[in-house]
């Protein structure tokens, strides 16, 4: 990631969320309704951290991750 994003991140004040093992579990638990892997990730990783996503994809709305959509 180049600087600016690192930057922006910084003055949001947003915190870095490793993956962990835990997130990873918990993927293996989600039904097949999202084919893009990352997204599946963010949604195991959101239900674990019991983390809100901020989203406008639909796909991930039967996953049951708390989301404020775009």
């Amino acid at each position: 990631l180049d600087e600016k994003f690192r930057i922006l991140v910084a003055v949001d004040q947003f915190t870095e969320l490793p993956v962990s093992l835990t997130h990873t579990e918990r993927l293996l638990d989600l039904p097949p309704h999202h084919a893009d892997p990352f997204d599946r990730l963010l949604v195991a990783q959101a239900l674990v951290e019991k983390a809100t996503l901020v989203t406008h994809d639909r796909a991930i709305e039967p996953n049951g991750a708390p989301v404020i959509w775009t």
